[in-house]
């Protein structure tokens, strides 16, 4: 079952076909002898020895053959397995991965006899479950289609396959097990042995599972378990309860009806089959009682698998127990006695275990079951041993000091140990390194004599628990080095043992070492390691391990020790060692010595120098006036320039000074530049026109130049938001189990309440597991829990704008209580304003088995004393953090604490059970934490209040103290929090607590002119600590304390140089333990902080009134230093934007400069003692650990679905796109149309007091008239000013006392507006101040226009109206429309007759107001004008509104492929037939290029060269340049047309040699400018001119010189390269550099061969090196990779170069190798490698058969020869195009195929068709493969015929080269005749061109443009929630109503690789995209750029893969009407030739 095996079972579906068989027809079949079974035996024989030479199409020819024969005869097992195979084969070969597989098999069943369609159904739904499995990562961002009744329809092709969702696919196999098992009868009476052929066996006794219907039904019931794991559901979703009859009798059991609740649930479907499987095996237990047992058996484990609820362990336990007891006697109950040990090891009872396991491995040693137990039983015996120490022993210390060994241990008696001295000179002089060489050593001095040895007994543990055992280290040691061996075995030998050791010193001192990191010092001190005394006059040797002047040899490559002038310690104890500037010193050794007293540092150290620099650093900060533009608007800037210099604390602005500031696109180009000048204060200001077309997304302000600084602003066509949505937290405690209310609120921003408005809201359930989990239950993968939708609904908000979502907190019974989870409930709300506006929000209520938090803090944690009171804070909380306010008991209790100091203890403990309830064992001496309590000092009961918070001040001595605090939460549940306290007495001379060091401090921060204090003290009678303090790492105190006070005040004067903070360190070494505290103490620069403050500030404003607001600038803390700055200017900035942008781009400003210094230490003290593990260098054999479960019959491998997969695919590169006839003379659309992303649906409705206006209003599309015509809006002036910046004031300057005033005129935008301002002086002191406001009135008037219009758009306009007085408002409101040029009205042309409506509003609310328009043909842009009035309070509102045209411009192009002397004939059908009166063509443009092999000139790589690059890139860019340059001076052709090229530019409408990229402008539906690739273009239009420098021969000579010169430096004495200069030699890069220059020689070109001659030795030297790794009895083995076929490709390009003999048996057995064992090699490049090799090595056979396999395994077709292998991915031997050079490379020379070798260059030069080369070393390698190979593909300069209909295409103007022309055929020049395009080749060799046809076609008109290479599909559906989550109905099944959010799916089809696609998706103009921010998105496998214009969805694609691919792009409905959604098109903007469209879908909107 899939519970119990890995997920590749479920691909073993196939062989189900074979068992159909009736059980009569099987019984005659065994009686009677196949006629043709010996024929299809040598049949599958022939086709398996064609596999194994890599010949799959003639091992398909074979199994062709099987499949009719085996059917004629009814030997199903032989069709089946031929069907399996051929259709993997036919998938491989097809290239479309599983999916064809899949399809193949799928048509074999189809046509299969009906007697076998069972198996092949149930093979399919396997693979089909397989193929989701193995496809997640596809379907994770793909939206569930609603389920279909034609879910169960065959897939159409592979490539549809990829469409459809992963429900779809879980419910297409689901179909088909069903259908697999209908006729259960026949398959439960047909012998498993009937399909033995398709089987392989597993360790499961046959008679387990004898029937085809065993083996099916549990195929089944795997894939639904499975299938249930990603299953959502509804809420009441079927769960197995543990409290079912699931663990019951097998009676119960079977009589169990299964709940008919969520019948669509895999789970409940697997627990029928479950049923029907024991029930089949019951029925026949008589006749087969053994499959029945297991049957049952298995009912448990799926039970224990999937049942859930508290009682699951129990009762499974019990159905164990009872099956055990019941089957005693047969063999099966072993199996459960395993579990039941299994379990019994789970809960560590480990003796109980033992006694289970061995009573069944006694009774049934032979089964399966006794087998695992006997596994069991020996991993309960199996020994275990970990020793560890000390490094350093000093017999000196105290008793309870001394150094132990610890022996950590199961199922061992005795341990030995002896200790060997160490002669530490020889060591020194051994060559290798000193520490952590164990194993060299215990080889070494492990035979000498021991200077102690003894034995250590250990206590049994006949518990079989690990023990920890500790002993005293040997007495009377002489100091010195030694090696402490230890060993299970008494004689120390060498196996079948444990066998350990590690180094240990025997010393008194103690070495403290203290790099100082990056500041050129090395410096420690030499203590006494019992009382840490300083020692003077002691010697510190010296040594770098360094292979300088060394020779080299194998084992340590030269190193060695070279000594070093020793230091000695001053009275201190303390030494130093300086390196001379500029020089590091690395992997030095030290060395302690005093008298005959040697310790040695424990690591190698290093010396190093800072890099340091006395230039100024420079900053420029910059400040916008707001965060996100449209597009053609203004951006106002401020940069302050600041520098400083830390060293000397100086800070200052960059005054006077020019400052050039740019602003860059996404595409990282200027797009403007101003020079500017900063003032007396740093400062400068400007502003940017954005431009109005160009990609969107973030743009930069830069300034390059000293001081650097940037800024990013977004660019995106957004609307502005008009309110706003927040959800509340709970308010009343959340239960499980109970109801729970959230509220929430929509408003406006101007505050008003949005009443009325639907909401439509989902709460979704998710599990969320404690933090501790994953490392206390690290062995339990986190069990899945899928998100599951609780609830959805819909309301309305009141006339406050208030509504409640309300829903029960359900857990999700599947998941274990005691795993203490969460349950997070995600709400989402969507408010639909009755505008259709829609606006969302999020909350997440979290509720678990408790319902509170507590816990308790102190202010001052560290700073306790005896003089001031504890003041103790609670807090309590929900679950979610709200306040919760609750009734808490503290209590304050002593804790025990030692009697005497513990020594800090290094090791382990004696691991304690998880239940273990001795307080004793859990004590840990040095932890106060662990410490149990004592006495209790003190209690309180106490109350907290609303906030949560509550407090208890108690008075404590000193000591060690924990406060408990208890509660009980609203469900009754227990609350607990703990706090630890440790009160001190500061004044007292003695610490007197039971701690070894502590270190506090009162404050977190100090200021100039205070005294730092700090306390340090120890426990112990005598303690000497060194204290020093550090300032910018210069030591302002160094002393030593005295021995007598164990408790000192620490102090230090604070400065105001001390800014920044500065270091305090204590150090004491007490019983050779390092006890150190260092801390940086925060002294804050706080007199940079300032504070400005308002003095005016008007929080209500009107629209376009003026204000004046000010404020004070005045420093924060008034000191000496800030009284100084008071009379210093400062200046401000200042900005006013409108809040609603945050939504999409928040914006901020600086805090402050952050460029003050922040003092640190580079010191780190280290104690060169600590606990090391002794290094084992023997240890026992592996144990046996009992095996998984058992395993039964599956399908044989060659029936197994498997998938290849290829790299990833590339993020793309960047998108934009503008809609250039929707934007306003100024560039920005109307400040009324912008609006916020969608994150919900929307709905347009009205309140009740518009019912019977909407009925009337419904019936005749009419609004009804004003009734109250008195009133007069002629005279109303309509709001205009519509900026989102009300001000941006750059250069405010403060008066004498830092007042600043802002005067301005408010916009007429009703909104919420926010402030930022910041301050600063040229001392560079700064601060902050922000506010909001609100503009709004008593009446407001707010349309909400659409984006856009289309002409032919039925739409409702609607407008809002606010009454914010205090009383009912009646009036009139009006929306009129205009032309935008004439000003004239078009209401009557648009069927607004009754533009005015009257209204009656009562206070505080809102109603809308709709009015339905016709948009017609030809009415341009529009003006909107919406005013209301009641005669007293008025207000309008009046904008653009942009109208598209109905008339769309349609490219339709065709590739013009052609190859050799042919004419072909192509069509474009809509041009021939004309079917459209509307269609109406604009030009037929016609292209065609007669030699593309020119665009391989063009690729030729020049690469330039760059410092510090490695050896590789040294060498490809020689190889790339001295190859490009051979094939452009190889035909003096080349030189000539590329001077044509260069003198001649620009020739048939096109720039020569510019990319692709930028040709064609004419014939791409939008400007280079407006995507991401316009710094390819660049770089591909510059690599393209490079070419030219191949021709300067004296220039690539010289850098050709160059490089062999530095390749020369790299190389090593012995021939070999590092990977970079100094490196250790790498036998990769070598053999790379090797295996090229063999290349360069062997292609012809001219080089310089010495480097490669003196590392040929190297070559073979690696061979060999490769060839010593394999083991001697493993080298029959297959060892082959692509390094060794690389190698010995690499090896044959200097065949006349003699293998040295020591590496000559090497390099034969990899030649054999590679001759035996090439298909094992994964990449075809490889396998090019190996026949290229082989053939040079005079293994031709082996050579031939390898071309042999390539060649079947390669596909012709219209692009030439390829092969459809999954081979690029990113290791250099899976590039395709270079892997295609390699096939052409082994088909000229090793086949000599002339005609396979043009048919590759035929496909590799249609790759550069759609696809940039990159200037690289493959590319000339494949260039050379295009050119050089073959005929010759430059020769032709034949041009192309063309005829359109019976006119030839004139040929004017031709390229040279290429042969590329075009001519454009003009609108009245078409005629349908014009669709039949004819193309005449009459050279050979390859062209190709295509036809650009454009035309105007009304939008509902456009149909599909398919059929192409390139193709697009647009699905329209409509998002609705379900219980089951979120689904896609499409729209014309489904109602859609405003706020419903719609989703196009975007279906994209290529037949080949491309690179460089446009895709534009239309939406209607009634919608609002969900996306706005332009970004680098992910979907399918496909990475793309998206950018939401106002018009459209943009995607741009940088890499596409051959293939299909599935995007979505989301929208939501605001208006009602009837409009088009547009089409999708795409487009390959490198080849244009290449392009698709789908229709437009229309929407109606109720």
């Amino acid at each position: 079952m899939r519970q119990f095996r890995t997920v590749t079972c479920v691909f073993v579906v196939l062989s189900l076909l074979l068992g159909m068989l009736y059980l009569p027809l099987r019984l005659s079949m065994a009686a009677e002898p196949k006629q043709d079974a010996s024929w299809r035996k040598q049949q599958f024989e022939a086709a398996q020895q064609a596999l194994q030479k890599g010949l799959p199409k003639t091992a398909i020819k074979h199994y062709d053959a099987i499949v009719p024969a085996a059917i004629a005869e009814e030997d199903h097992d032989d069709a089946i397995l031929a069907m399996g195979m051929r259709a993997s084969l036919r998938g491989q070969l097809d290239g479309g991965g599983a999916e064809d597989r899949i399809l193949h098999l799928q048509q074999d069943m189809e046509s299969a006899p009906v007697a076998s369609k069972p198996l092949l159904q149930a093979v399919l739904a396997s693979w089909f479950y397989s193929y989701q499995q193995q496809n997640q990562w596809r379907f994770r961002n793909r939206t569930e289609i609603e389920t279909r009744e034609d879910d169960s329809t065959p897939i159409k092709s592979g490539e549809d396959l990829k469409t459809w969702s992963a429900q779809r696919i879980i419910r297409h196999a689901s179909t088909l097990f069903d259908e697999a098992l209908e006729d259960a009868e026949t398959l439960q009476a047909t012998d498993l042995e009937s399909i033995q052929r398709l089987i392989t066996e597993g360790n499961a006794p046959e008679s387990y599972r004898p029937t085809v219907y065993d083996f099916v039904v549990n195929q089944a019931i795997d894939h639904f378990v499975d299938a249930h794991s990603i299953y959502s559901g509804p809420i009441e979703r079927f769960e197995l309860e543990a409290n079912s009859p699931i663990l019951d009798p097998v009676a119960d059991f079977l009589a169990w009806e299964i709940p008919e609740t969520d019948l669509e649930s895999p789970l409940r479907r697997a627990t029928e089959l479950m049923q029907d499987w024991v029930r089949f095996r019951q029925s026949n237990a008589d006749e087969q009682n053994d499959a029945f047992l297991d049957a049952n058996w298995n009912r448990l484990r799926f039970a224990e698998q999937n049942a859930v609820g508290s009682e699951k362990e129990e009762r499974s336990l019990a159905a164990m127990q009872r099956f055990l007891s019941e089957n005693q006697s047969h063999p099966i109950s072993a199996r459960a006695s395993f579990q039941l040990a299994q379990q019994e090891m789970g809960k560590e009872e480990f003796v109980r275990a033992h006694q289970i396991a061995k009573a069944a491995a006694a009774a049934h040693p032979d089964s399966f079951g006794g087998q695992q137990c006997a596994a069991l039983i020996q991993q309960i015996e199996a020994p275990q041993l970990n020793i560890a120490t000390e490094r350093v022993w000093n017999p000196a210390l105290s008793e309870s000091a001394q150094a132990e060994i610890e022996i950590s241990y199961k199922n061992i008696n005795q341990v030995h140990f002896k200790l060997v001295s160490l002669n530490f000179d020889e060591l020194l002089n051994s060559g290798q390194m000193v520490q952590n060489n164990e194993h060299d050593w215990l080889r070494k001095f492990g035979e000498e004599p021991a200077m102690q040895q003894w034995s250590v007994d250990l206590k049994e543990t006949a518990d079989f628990k690990t023990k920890v055992h500790r002993i005293e280290v040997p007495k009377d040691l002489a100091k010195g080095s030694y090696m402490l061996i230890a060993s299970v075995n008494e004689d120390f030998v060498w196996k079948e043992n444990y066998l350990a050791g590690k180094q240990v010193w025997v010393s008194e001192l103690a070495l403290v070492t203290d790099g100082r990191w990056n500041q050129g010092t090395l410096e420690g001190h030499v203590l006494d390691s019992k009382t840490g005394e300083p020692i003077p006059q002691a010697t510190v040797k010296i040594w770098t391990w360094t292979n300088e002047n060394q020779p080299r040899n194998s084992r340590n490559n030269g190193y060695r020790y070279r000594s070093l002038p020793s230091l000695t310690t001053d009275q201190n104890g303390h030494f130093e060692m300086k390196a001379e500037q500029g020089t590091n010193l690395n992997n030095l050794l030290l060395l302690a010595q005093n008298g005959k007293d040697r310790l040695p540092s424990q690591q190698h150290h290093s010396i190093r120098h800072a890099r340091t620099s006395n230039q100024l650093s420079g900053r420029t900060v910059f400040f916008t006036d707001r965060a996100i533009y449209r597009p053609g608007q203004t951006i106002r800037f401020k940069a302050i320039a600041t520098n400083y210099d830390q060293s000397k604390n100086l800070y200052q602005t960059h005054n006077q000074k020019s400052l050039q500031v740019q602003l860059l696109d996404p595409n990282n180009q200027v797009v403007e530049t101003l020079d500017l000048v900063t003032n007396d204060r740093g400062s400068c200001h400007g502003s940017f026109h954005l431009p109005t077309s160009g990609l969107t997304g973030q743009m930069r302000l830069i300034v390059r130049e000293f001081p650097r600084g940037s800024a990013t602003v977004r660019v995106e066509e957004y609307k502005r938001p008009k309110f706003e949505v927040t959800l509340d937290a709970p308010k009343d405690p959340v239960r499980l189990e109970e109801s729970v209310t959230v509220s929430g609120r929509a408003t406006a921003y101007t505050g008003a309440a949005i009443n009325d408005a639907t909401v439509r809201y989902t709460v979704v359930r998710q599990v969320q597991y404690p933090i501790w989990w994953g490392w206390r239950c690290w062995w339990i993968p986190t069990p899945p829990a899928e998100p599951q939708t609780i609830v959805q609904g819909e309301t309305t908000t009141d006339e406050l704008g208030r509504f409640d979502v309300s829903f029960d907190a359900v857990p999700d019974a599947s998941v274990d209580r005691d795993s203490e989870p969460t349950f997070r409930y995600v709400i989402t709300a969507d408010v639909v304003d009755t505008t259709g506006e829609t606006r969302s929000d999020k909350r997440t209520v979290t509720a678990g088995y408790t319902t509170m938090s507590a816990r308790m803090s102190v202010a001052q944690p560290d700073w306790l004393t005896e003089q001031e009171p504890v003041d103790i804070q609670v807090h309590t909380t929900s679950l979610d953090g709200e306040a919760q306010a609750a009734e808490v008991k503290i209590e304050v209790w002593s804790l025990k604490a030692p009697e005497v100091v513990p020594q800090p203890r290094w090791g382990s403990y004696q691991p304690l059970p998880v239940d273990a309830d001795d307080e004793a064992q859990r004590v840990r001496p040095e932890d106060p934490n662990s410490w149990p309590l004592d006495e209790l000092q003190s209690s309180k009961t106490l109350q907290t209040d609303a906030n949560g918070q509550g407090s208890w001040e108690v008075s404590l001595p000193k000591g060690h103290y924990r406060a408990v605090l208890s509660a009980v939460d609203s469900a009754g549940n227990s609350v607990s929090a703990l706090l630890p306290l440790r009160v001190i007495n500061p004044k007292a001379d003695q610490l007197g607590l039971p701690i070894a060091s502590l270190f506090v401090t009162p404050q977190s921060q100090w200021e100039p002119g205070e005294t730092f204090t700090a306390v340090w003290g120890s426990g112990y009678e005598d303690a000497k600590a060194l204290v020093e303090v550090e300032h910018r790492g210069e030591i302002l105190q160094r002393y030593w304390t005295s021995g007598d006070k164990t408790q000192i005040e620490i102090t230090q004067a604070v400065d105001e140089s001390m800014r920044g903070g500065f270091v305090v360190r204590v150090m004491m070494v007490h019983e050779n333990r390092l006890h150190l505290h260092q801390q940086v103490i925060n002294v804050p620069w706080t007199n940079k902080e300032w504070s400005i403050r308002w003095e005016r500030f008007v929080s209500k404003l009107k629209p376009g009134a003026e204000e004046t607001w000010t404020a004070v600038i005045e420093p924060k803390v008034v000191d000496e230093s800030t009284k100084a700055q008071q009379d210093s200017i400062m200046e401000m900035v200042a900005t006013l934007y409108d809040a609603s942008l945050d939504v999409f781009a928040k914006h901020r400003f600086a805090t402050g400069f952050n460029v003050f210094y922040r003092d640190r230490s580079t010191r780190s003290p280290h104690l060169n003692n600590g606990w090391q593990h002794l290094s084992t260098v023997v240890m026992w054999s592996h144990r046996g650990y009992p095996s998984g479960e058992l395993s039964y019959p599956d399908w044989v491998s060659e029936l197994q679905l498997n998938n290849h997969f290829g790299r990833p695919m590339p993020m793309a590169r960047g998108m934009a796109f503008a809609e250039s006839d929707m934007m306003m003379a100024d560039g920005a659309m109307p400040a009324s149309a912008p609006m916020r992303k969608s994150a919900g649906r929307a709905m347009l409705s009205v309140s009740a007091a518009e019912n019977e206006v909407a009925s009337r209003e419904e019936s005749d599309g009419t609004p009804p008239e004003s009734n109250d015509p008195e009133i007069d809006l002629s005279g109303i002036p309509p709001r205009k000013n519509l900026s989102e910046t009300a001000f941006f004031f750059p250069e405010l300057i403060a008066d004498e006392n830092g007042g600043v005033k802002m005067k301005f005129t408010m916009p007429e935008a009703l909104t919420r507006w926010q402030l930022l301002g910041f301050a600063h002086g040229a001392n560079l002191s700064s601060g902050t101040i922000s506010g909001t406001a609100v503009t709004s009135k008593d009446l407001m008037v707010q349309p909400n226009p659409p984006r856009t219009l289309r002409e032919g758009d039925e739409i409702e306009l609607t407008v809002k109206v606010s009454n914010q007085s205090a009383a009912t408002q009646t009036g009139v409101v009006a929306l009129n429309l205009s032309s935008a040029a004439s000003g004239e009205s078009v209401d009557e042309q648009v069927g607004n007759s009754q533009p005015k409506q009257s209204f009656e509003i009562p206070a505080g609310q809102s109603k809308t107001f709709s009015w339905r328009i016709q948009v017609p043909d030809g009415i341009g842009y529009l003006v909107y004008k919406a005013v209301g009035s009641t005669g007293r309070l008025s207000d309008g509102e009046e904008g653009y509104l942009p109208v598209l045209t109905r008339r769309i411009l349609v490219h339709e192009s065709i590739s013009l492929p052609i190859d050799g002397a042919e004419t072909k004939t192509f069509k474009l059908p809509k041009l021939l037939e004309g079917n459209s009166d509307t269609l109406s063509s604009e030009s037929l443009t016609i292209q065609m290029t007669s030699n593309p092999a020119w665009y391989a000139v063009m690729a030729l790589p020049y690469l330039m060269e760059y410092p510090h690059e490695c050896s590789e890139q040294t060498f490809h860019r020689l190889y790339a340049n001295l190859l490009a340059r051979h094939i452009a001076t190889s035909d003096p052709r080349i030189e000539r047309v590329f001077e044509q090229w260069r003198n001649q530019p620009e020739v048939a409408g096109r720039v020569t040699l510019d990319s692709p990229l930028a040709q064609n402008e004419e014939l791409k539906s939008i400007a280079l400018t407006e995507t991401p690739w316009v710094l390819q273009s660049k770089s591909e239009s510059e690599a393209r001119r490079n070419v030219g420098i191949l021709f300067d021969t004296n220039r690539v000579n010289d850098q050709a010189d160059r490089l062999t010169r530095r390749l020369i430096e790299l190389q090593k004495e012995d021939g070999s390269f590092a990977w970079f200069d100094g490196g250790p030699s790498n036998d990769t890069i070598t053999m790379l550099i090797v295996t090229g220059f063999g290349r360069l020689q062997h292609l012809g070109v001219d080089v310089d061969m010495q480097v490669a001659m003196k590392a040929l030795t190297h070559l073979d030297a690696y061979a060999t090196k490769l060839y010593e790794r394999i083991e001697p009895e493993d080298r029959n083995k297959a060892h082959v990779s692509p390094t060794v076929a690389m190698l010995l490709y690499g090896r044959s390009f200097y065949k006349n170069q003699p293998t040295a003999p020591e590496h000559k048996e090497a390099v034969d057995y990899w030649t054999d190798q590679l001759a035996e064992h090439w298909l094992s090699l994964s990449s075809r490049m490889s396998q090019g490698h190996a026949a290229i090799a082989l053939h040079r090595l005079g293994r031709l056979k082996e050579a031939k058969e390898i071309v042999a396999s390539l060649i079947e395994r390669s596909v012709v077709d219209e692009q030439g020869m390829h092969w459809n292998d999954a081979n690029s991915g990113w290791w250099w031997h899976q590039a395709p195009i270079e892997t295609q050079a390699m096939m052409i490379e082994v088909l000229d020379e090793v086949a000599g195929d002339l005609q396979r070798v043009e048919l590759c260059q035929a496909w590799l030069l249609r790759q550069k068709e759609t696809q940039s080369w990159e200037t690289t070393k493959s590319t000339a390698d494949a260039v050379y493969a295009l050119l050089l190979r073959g005929t010759d593909k430059l020769a032709s300069d034949e041009v192309v015929d063309i005829a359109v209909g019976q006119q030839e295409v004139p040929k004017g103007n031709v390229e040279a080269g290429t042969g590329f022309y075009q001519h454009r055929f003009s609108a009245d020049e078409i005629t349908p005749e014009m669709g039949l395009i004819q193309v005449k080749k009459t050279t050979s060799g390859i062209a190709w061109g295509g036809v650009h046809w454009q035309y105007f076609e009304n939008i509902e008109n456009i149909t599909p443009h398919d059929g192409t290479p390139l193709q697009i599909e647009k699905q329209l559906f409509v998002v609705r929630a379900t219980d089951s989550g979120p689904v896609l109905r499409p729209i014309g099944d489904e109602p859609v109503r405003v706020g419903d959010e719609l989703v196009s799916r975007l279906i994209i089809r290529s037949d080949r690789d491309m690179e460089f696609l446009h895709l534009r998706d239309h939406r209607g103009s009634g919608t609002e995209p969900v996306n706005v921010l332009s970004q680098y998105r992910r979907q399918d496998a496909l990475g793309y750029y998206q950018s939401t214009r106002d018009a459209a969805e943009h995607f741009f694609i940088g890499y596409l893969r051959k293939g299909t691919y599935v995007l979505e792009s989301r929208c939501r409905v605001q208006l009602r009407g009837n409009y088009q959604t547009g089409m999708a098109s795409i487009e390959s903007m490198y080849a244009p030739q290449y392009n698709s469209h789908s229709e437009s879908h229309a929407l109606e909107v109720k």
